[in-house]
């Protein structure tokens, strides 16, 4: 049976990853990523979130957002369509990806930006393999992210299950008593905005990228003379 399956390995804390994500750890371990959220801490200094059946972590704009103010790398595989990708982003911006689609062909391979050098001996070797049947280049996105992170799906690791968590909320106040809440949450993000005296208005607003989104307007907050208030 094949696996779809899909990770990606944050250069940040286990902590900020998780609050981008809107994950809480369980404390519940595994060997192998049983849980359908599951993370690991490497010895190389990778976390890196799983998540089992589908292709969450590919999704581009998804890992421009995540990558705000850090480096990432999301690989995804699935063995049905004979897929695999890998693509690296700094900041919000691609810096390279390494993409298989199968049903272009065995030897196809769709390169963009500058993937580590190891990817072109990686991409010989598997277009020299002639084993019929067997699409050899399908593993070298995969090869090429173990290689980078040092992480093998297939290997046993301490992976901690994970669990849906919601963000924080961010609170900023004003001089005449105003107060503005947001947080990432829901298809995008979540504001709170009270007056004195009154009940805070909640609002919700869909956003494909919403960690960008929620910087850009506590930064207008805070031009607007909002300063931050201490968390709870």
């Amino acid at each position: 049976m094949g696996r779809t399956s899909s990770w990606v390995g944050f250069r940040t804390s286990p902590a900020e990853a998780l609050a981008k994500l809107q994950l809480a750890a369980t404390g519940e371990f595994h060997e192998l990523p049983e849980a359908p959220l599951c993370a690991v801490t490497l010895e190389s200094g990778w976390f890196v979130v799983v998540s089992s059946a589908d292709f969450r972590f590919v999704e581009r704009a998804r890992l421009e957002d995540l990558s705000l103010d850090c480096e990432l790398i999301g690989t995804a595989v699935d063995e049905h369509a004979m897929v695999s990708q890998a693509l690296a982003y700094r900041n919000s911006t691609l810096e390279w990806s390494v993409i298989h689609d199968g049903s272009v062909g065995r030897a196809h391979l769709q390169m963009e930006g500058a993937p580590p050098r190891e990817v072109h001996g990686m991409t010989e070797r598997a277009r020299a393999k002639r084993q019929p049947g067997v699409d050899h280049v399908f593993g070298v996105p995969v090869d090429l992210v173990a290689a980078v992170m040092g992480f093998d799906l297939s290997a046993e690791h301490r992976f901690e299950t994970l669990v849906p968590s919601p963000a924080p909320w961010r609170a900023y106040r004003h001089p005449d008593g105003r107060v503005w809440s947001i947080r990432v949450g829901g298809p995008g993000y979540q504001l709170r905005i009270g007056a004195p005296d009154d009940e805070p208005v909640l609002k919700e607003r869909a956003s494909t990228r919403p960690l960008r989104d929620l910087e850009a307007l506590i930064a207008e907050q805070v031009a607007d003379g909002f300063a931050p208030m201490p968390s709870p």
